[in-house]
């Protein structure tokens, strides 16, 4: 009976385990039949072609200069009612002596702290009115004063721009907070690898001369007076080193009247000085270590063709169709 038993219960475990296999066999032949592979291809899709060029007709431009030499250009654009009113004045870093870097941009900022006739806030104020802030720019040769306007307010602001730049209080109060403001500035500046990259490359490249001061001293800033100020001043800013540019929609009529009545009276002053600078070409590679940099910033350069050449502006679209 024992005997029987364990044979009943054998052939049991084999069926069982038969019937297992034959279960595993039909699972993986069911899953291998039901397997598949798809491929999706596509097709590039090319952008449209572009639309014919727009013809554009160049807006007539008035003329006419003041008897102290001021240059107007005059020019009716647009559609929307503001007024474009930038006067370029012909000097900047490039007139500073070896040790007066950044006093130009000292000059620009203090040029804002109000007039003889009018506080800053005053300015700020009457400048809220007419759509915009005052803007000045100080650059390497050129010196931006201007605002965006409402088309109506173009006079008034005309007249506005005329007593800062004519009329400034340079008020003494002044000075030591905007001093602190470069010095804030130069410290931020000296913590930037491209200002620092920038620095060594001008300063290789134009040795000797204002084009390679890139920046001042700290020691330097704080020694300025307003005396400096004052003389960066009158030596050069005048009516024959400015160009006063309108472009927008506005009244010509009243336009033309406020430059008359408001610019006639500003100095003539000194006409620009053009310095004669020579660039230094050599192969050579200056290293300004930076510990901790987790970047490189590289200059590489040349001396190249003068503004005057008549091949500049070729050059200079070249030099944007290359990424430049």
């Amino acid at each position: 009976m024992r005997t029987m038993n364990l044979t009943l219960a054998a052939l049991l475990i084999a069926r069982a385990a038969f019937a297992q296999t034959q279960s595993t066999t039909s699972s993986t032949t069911s899953t291998t039949k039901t397997t598949t592979t798809t491929i999706t291809t596509t097709t590039k899709e090319l952008p449209p072609a572009a639309a014919p060029a727009k013809p554009f007709a160049l807006p007539a431009v008035t003329k006419f200069d003041l008897p102290n030499g001021l240059a107007v250009r005059l020019v009716q654009y647009g559609s929307v009612p503001k007024t474009t009113v930038r006067l370029a004045i012909q000097t900047g870093n490039v007139d500073e002596g070896p040790n007066e870097t950044w006093l130009a941009d000292l000059t620009g900022e203090m040029l804002q702290q109000g007039t003889t006739s009018r506080t800053a806030e005053q300015i700020a104020r009457d400048m809220a009115s007419m759509g915009d802030d005052l803007n000045v720019n100080t650059g390497v040769n050129l010196v931006t004063l201007g605002a965006d306007v409402f088309s109506e307010s173009a006079p008034q602001f005309v007249a506005l721009l005329a007593d800062v730049v004519e009329h400034p209080l340079f008020p003494a109060t002044d000075l030591a907070r905007i001093k602190q403001d470069a010095i804030r500035k130069l410290a931020i500046q000296h913590a930037q690898p491209q200002s620092m990259a920038a620095e060594k490359f001008y300063g290789a490249l134009f040795p000797n001369s204002a084009y390679g001061r890139y920046f001042p001293t700290q020691a330097m800033l704080e020694v300025y007076t307003l005396d400096q100020v004052k003389s960066f001043y009158d030596r050069n800013y005048g009516a024959a080193r400015a160009r006063l540019y309108v472009v927008g929609r506005f009244d010509p009529a009243a336009i033309e009247t406020a430059i008359h009545a408001n610019f006639e009276s500003w100095k003539r002053g000194t006409p620009p000085s053009v310095p004669q600078v020579t660039a230094v070409g050599k192969h050579v590679v200056y290293l300004v270590d930076r510990p901790g940099a987790v970047q490189t910033t590289l200059y590489v350069g040349l001396p190249s063709i003068e503004a005057t050449n008549p091949d500049y502006t070729s050059y200079v679209v070249m030099d944007a169709l290359l990424g430049g």
